[in-house]
């Protein structure tokens, strides 16, 4: 098997950044599991996440207990090393503000112990399991489904998928749920998660140039065709926001600007927020209903939040952020839910009309994502401590983020 520090030292000098030393190899390799959230404060450190775990990506799922050092493998009369575990998130869907399901995954791997100076990097072996969570109460209780037909695709799907927004669960024409598997085989289930019926027909991936996102409804729709250039690139989170009057948005590739399609993407129209030479880019892009819009725009290394009130077609500035912002959801009272980009990941408010943020009493920290369906609010967790038995993965809010419900981790 190819050592993983081989793969990334490739990827390194293909993305021409220096490489890491040995040691920074081997704790970089440790923190691949993890969410990129405070690589995205420093630009160029998405990037090299990014690298890494496209490397660890390619390890096959295999059980410990090979032998190599630090690897999961011990010496005779030796003690086992707890596995590292971690719940990620693949998607969160509410049918309405009572009933919602939620596919989460839960991957262990081997504990990385002491390597002697100038071994090789050891192999890092995991395996995952996915699994069902269901509510009929609005969060406040959750139980999990006995199986799942198969494990969702998380790459090679055909379409682009964001961790903790995956299109792979999704709500079909019928008004199922719908979840889709590797080589494009998908299920969809009537009653709730409690039984699965294989589809005839393979997951549609849409027309050559199109491009897959999710409709207000949780559907699974495709534009006609991408936005110019494509979706920023920078990190993971390349998200298409979809509005009620029928408009999708994306942040552009690179500037200070936005994109917009009102016919279901024949044509797009940039939007500028920012004209000014300093912007690097547009983090995030925010609306509920396309015609209040905002957008966090990254300038010198410090944030401003711009607000239109016109969809797109004038923007005026609103405040500058204390910290970079990772993600941003408009709500359909107006009020601006904003996440910041660091290892707290804190929630802040940003009531309609208003010009200064408040921090909620109880939001949560450490998410990565946020976003609405069925009119409850999806907190996707982002940052959490190499353990035996990590945290929650996603936390809801069915009352606009004033209250937060976590949702249980998967269990064997």
């Amino acid at each position: 098997m190819t050592r993983i520090e081989d793969l990334l030292r490739e990827e390194f000098v293909g993305a021409d950044v220096p490489v890491p030393g040995h040691d920074a190899m081997l704790a970089r390799v440790k923190r691949t599991h993890r969410r990129r959230v405070v690589g995205a404060t420093a630009g160029g450190g998405a990037l090299l996440a990014g690298v890494a775990v496209a490397a660890y990506a390619a390890l096959p799922a295999i059980l410990p207990g090979t032998g190599l050092p630090g690897a999961g493998g011990v010496p005779a009369g030796g003690s086992v090393p707890a596995r590292q575990s971690s719940h990620e998130l693949i998607n969160t869907i509410f049918t309405d503000t009572r009933h919602g399901y939620a596919v989460q995954q839960r991957c262990s791997m081997d504990q990385i112990t002491a390597v002697p100076v100038g071994a090789p990097t050891p192999d890092i072996h995991q395996q995952c399991f996915s699994v069902l969570f269901a509510t009929a109460d609005g969060g406040h209780t959750w139980k999990q489904r006995p199986t799942l037909p198969a494990d969702p695709a998380t790459k090679d799907a055909g379409v682009n998928l964001v961790p903790g927004h995956s299109l792979m669960f999704w709500v079909d024409d019928e008004g199922h749920l719908a979840l889709g598997s590797w080589n494009r085989r998908y299920w969809t289930s009537a009653d709730g998660g409690l039984t699965w019926r294989e589809s005839a027909t393979l997951r549609d991936i849409g027309p050559a140039g199109s491009l897959a996102t999710f409709d207000p409804h949780n559907r699974l729709t495709f534009l006609a065709t991408q936005p110019p250039g494509g979706l920023p690139a920078k990190d993971e989170r390349r998200l298409v926001v979809p509005a009620t009057d029928g408009s999708f948005w994306a942040a552009c590739p690179t500037g200070g600007c936005v994109n917009v399609t009102r016919d279901h993407g024949a044509t797009w129209r940039e939007s500028t927020v920012d004209r000014s030479p300093q912007v690097d880019w547009v983090d995030w892009v925010a609306t509920y209903d396309g015609r209040t819009v905002y957008a966090s725009v990254r300038s010198n290394g410090v944030s401003r939040l711009y607000r239109s009130t016109d969809g797109g077609i004038t923007w005026s500035t609103v405040l500058s952020l204390p910290k970079p912002s990772s993600s941003g959801l408009v709500l359909p009272n107006g009020d601006l839910l904003t996440v910041e980009a660091s290892e707290q990941s804190t929630v802040y408010r940003l009531k309609a009309g208003a010009s200064t943020l408040d921090r909620p009493a109880g939001a949560p920290a450490g998410l990565y994502l946020i976003y609405l369906t069925g009119g409850v609010v999806v907190g996707a967790q982002g940052w959490g401590p190499d353990a035996e038995d990590p945290g929650p993965a996603v936390k809801v809010s069915t009352d606009s983020g004033v209250t937060w419900t976590a949702i249980p981790a998967p269990t064997g």
